[in-house]
C-alpha cells in the first residue's frame, strides 16, 4: 500500500482535506478502528441534509484529480466519513495494486517486442560496436578422386598453396573448417557519415586423408564514403609474393575507382523515406517468425527479452522487394541519373535467394532484444546446408554466426588513417619490387596501368563500331566531355552524364552502350584512372563528334619515362595536338591541348 499511499496522500490534501482527516482514514485502511466510532445510523441521521455519503463515495473513486473528494463535514458522523473516505481509498489502492502487478508480471507478447525492435529500436541506432564469430564446418567431395592429377600441383616451401589445392582436391572428400572473428564500430547514420571500423581475424584448416593444413590472417578493414582501407596484420605464405612485405601498411581503395563491396556502408548520405522504412519493417517481419520465449538473459548489462526465431522463406521475397525499392529511392537522392535495380535483377535476386534457401534447408536461430530500449543486443543464426553437381561434386556443412552488439549510441568516431599508400602503388611494388617509398617507379606503374586501360578502351569502341549495323557513341555534341571522375570542364564545355560510373550499358562515363554488342560487352566495367584524382587532372576524358563516330580518349602521365621527354616519351609522339597528354582515338583534335590549363 506505501506506493499508493505516497500518490493519494498529496492529491487528498490538495483537494481540502486536513492533515488529521487523512491520517484518520489512511489508519482506517490499514486495520485501525476509527478515533471515534461511528454512531449509529438512524432515521435521524438520514434526515440531516449535509450528509451525502453515497455521492461522496462515487466522487472518492473517479480517477479524475478534479473530482477527488472534497474535504468531509465534521459533524457528529466524522467516523463515519472518515470510515467511507478509507473505504474509497483501499478500493484506489487495491485496483491500481493489480493493475500494476498485472502490467510487471505479465510481459509484452513476442509480437509486440518485435515489432518494438523494428519500428523503433532500428530507428534510433546511430552507431555501435559489434562483435560477430562465425564457424563453417565443410565437408567437400569432389566430382573425380583424380581431379588434382591434371593441375601437377606441388606443395613445399616454394608453393604451399599448390600443397593446399592437391590436398583439397585429391583422395576423396575434404573437411574445410573457417573460424572469422570481427569486432569493431559501425556508424549507420548518414548524419554521423556511415563508416565503419573492424578488426578481423580468420583461420582455415583443411584436413584430408590423415593430411591436414591451417592458415590465417588477420587485419583491420575502415569504410569510409571516399575510400575503404586495409591494415594486413598477417597473411599466410601462398608462395607466389612475399606477403610479409605488405604487413602493417595500411592500403587505400578510392570509392571511385575501386568496387570493395565493403564501402558499400558507408558510400551514400542518403537517407531512408518513412515509407520505405515502414515497408522493409513489414517486410523484416514477415521473413522473420519468433518460434519460442526463452528465459530472459542479460546481454552487456542489458536485461533483455529471448527468443528462438526462424527465417520463413515465403517472407524472403516481400523483403528483397523492399530492400530494393529503398535501394533505389536511396540512390537516386545522390543523382538523378543513377542506374537503380530494375524488376529483371531483382527477380534473379529473388532467384538466387530460394536456390540459396533452399540448399540450405532451416534457419534460424535466437535473439535477445532489450526490455527497456528496444534495441538487439545479441542474434545467433544456424544454418546447415547441402548441394551437388555432377561437374564438381557434393559439399555439406554447417554455418553458425553470433553477433553481440554494445554500446549503442556511444558517439563512436571512424577516421581515415595516417599515410595510408594506394593500392596502384602497391601492386606496382608487388609487379616491380620496387620499394614503395620509390615515387618515380610508382608512377611509372599507374602509368603503365593508364596505357593498357586506354587500349582496352580503343579496342572495345572498335569492336562496338564493327558489330553495330549503326553504331551510335551517344554524345551529345563535340564540346561535351566525359570523364571517369566527376570535373568541372572549362569554359565553353559541357559536363557529359554519369561521370564516374563504370556501367557499360550507356549509363557510364563513357556513353556507349558496349551491352549492346552481339556477343555480349567486351568489358565487364569501364577502367578508371588509378588515382581518379580530378585536383590533379588525374582522370580519363572522353570526347565525340555525334556526326560522324569519331572519338577521342585521353589520360595524364605521371612519371618523367612516359612523359615529354622521357626514356619512353608517350605523350608527344602519340600524333595528338597536346604534347603533354597521352591521346588515343580517330581525331586526336577533339580534346585542345589547352583543355586543363
Amino acid at each position: 500500500m506505501g506506493r499508493t499511499e505516497d500518490i493519494l496522500r498529496p492529491l487528498l490534501q490538495r483537494s481540502g482535506w486536513k492533515e488529521e482527516d487523512v491520517n484518520e482514514a489512511f489508519r482506517v485502511v490499514h486495520g485501525g478502528a476509527p478515533a471515534s466510532a461511528p454512531e449509529s445510523v438512524s432515521p435521524s441521521l438520514q434526515q440531516q441534509p449535509q450528509i451525502q455519503p453515497q455521492p461522496q463515495i462515487q466522487s472518492q473513486i473517479q480517477p479524475q484529480i478534479e473530482n477527488m473528494p472534497q474535504r468531509p463535514t465534521r459533524s457528529g458522523s466524522g467516523g463515519m466519513g472518515r470510515w467511507i473516505a478509507g473505504g474509497a481509498i483501499a478500493l484506489v489502492a487495491v485496483a491500481g495494486g493489480a493493475w500494476a502487478a498485472y502490467a510487471f508480471f505479465v510481459p509484452p507478447s513476442p509480437q509486440q517486442v518485435l515489432d518494438a525492435m523494428f519500428q523503433k529500436g532500428f530507428a534510433d541506432i546511430n552507431s555501435m560496436n559489434m562483435d560477430m564469430a562465425v564457424a563453417t564446418d565443410v565437408r567437400i567431395t569432389p566430382a573425380t578422386s583424380s581431379a588434382s592429377s591434371s593441375l601437377s600441383l606441388t606443395g613445399g616451401a616454394a608453393n604451399p598453396l599448390g600443397g593446399y589445392a592437391a590436398m583439397f582436391l585429391g583422395n576423396g572428400s575434404s573437411e574445410v573448417k573457417l573460424s572469422l572473428d570481427a569486432s569493431g564500430t559501425l556508424i549507420v547514420n548518414p548524419a554521423n557519415v556511415r563508416s565503419s571500423d573492424e578488426n578481423v581475424a580468420a583461420t582455415v584448416t583443411i584436413n584430408n586423408g590423415g593430411q591436414s593444413a591451417s592458415f590465417s590472417g588477420s587485419g583491420e578493414v575502415r569504410a569510409l564514403p571516399d575510400a575503404t582501407y586495409f591494415n594486413i596484420a598477417m597473411l599466410p605464405n601462398f608462395g607466389f609474393f612475399n606477403a610479409s612485405a605488405l604487413e602493417g601498411k595500411w592500403i587505400e581503395f578510392p570509392t571511385t575507382t575501386y568496387d570493395t563491396g565493403a564501402s558499400s556502408l558507408a558510400v551514400s548520405s542518403s537517407t531512408l523515406s518513412p515509407t520505405d522504412a515502414a515497408r522493409l519493417t513489414t517486410a523484416a517481419e514477415s521473413a522473420i517468425k519468433i518460434t519460442k520465449t526463452l528465459p530472459d538473459g542479460t546481454i552487456g548489462g542489458v536485461p533483455s527479452y529471448h527468443y528462438a526465431y526462424t527465417i520463413d522463406p515465403a517472407g524472403v521475397d516481400d523483403l528483397i522487394d523492399a530492400a530494393v525499392q529503398a535501394g533505389n529511392d536511396m540512390a537516386k537522392q545522390e543523382s538523378s541519373t543513377v542506374q537503380t535495380i530494375d524488376a529483371s535483377t531483382t527477380a534473379q535476386m529473388k532467384d538466387q535467394a530460394n536456390a540459396a534457401l533452399s540448399a540450405l534447408g532451416s534457419l534460424g536461430g535466437e535473439i535477445w532484444i532489450g526490455k527497456s530500449d528496444h534495441y538487439p543486443h545479441q542474434v545467433t543464426f544456424a544454418a546447415s546446408f547441402s548441394t551437388s553437381t555432377p561437374a564438381y561434386g557434393s559439399a555439406t556443412g554447417t554455418v553458425n554466426v553470433t553477433s553481440t552488439i554494445t554500446d549503442i549510441n556511444g558517439g563512436q568516431t571512424v577516421t581515415a588513417p595516417a599515410n595510408a599508400e594506394s593500392f596502384a602503388d602497391i601492386f606496382a611494388y608487388m609487379l616491380t619490387g620496387a620499394p614503395t617509398n620509390s615515387p618515380e617507379l610508382l608512377a611509372q606503374g599507374r602509368d603503365a596501368n593508364r596505357i593498357s586501360d586506354l587500349a582496352t578502351l580503343k579496342s572495345a569502341i572498335s569492336l562496338y563500331s564493327v558489330d553495330m549495323p549503326t553504331p551510335d557513341f551517344a554524345c551529345t555534341n563535340k564540346k561535351t566531355i566525359y570523364a571517369s571522375a566527376p570535373i568541372t570542364p572549362p569554359p565553353g564545355w559541357t559536363a557529359g552524364a554519369h561521370m564516374g560510373s563504370r556501367a557499360v550499358n550507356g549509363t557510364g562515363w563513357i556513353p556507349i552502350d558496349f551491352a549492346s554488342v552481339s556477343s555480349g560487352s567486351p568489358l565487364g566495367k569501364l577502367p578508371v584512372d588509378p588515382s581518379n584524382n580530378p585536383k590533379k587532372h588525374l582522370v580519363y576524358l572522353f570526347a565525340c563528334d555525334p556526326s560522324n563516330n569519331t572519338y577521342e580518349l585521353d589520360a595524364v602521365m605521371e612519371s618523367k619515362k612516359y612523359g615529354n621527354g622521357g626514356s619512353s616519351d608517350i605523350v608527344s609522339t602519340d600524333g595528338g595536338n597536346d604534347p603533354n597528354v597521352y591521346e588515343v582515338g580517330t581525331d586526336l583534335s577533339l580534346i585542345p591541348d589547352n583543355f586543363w590549363r
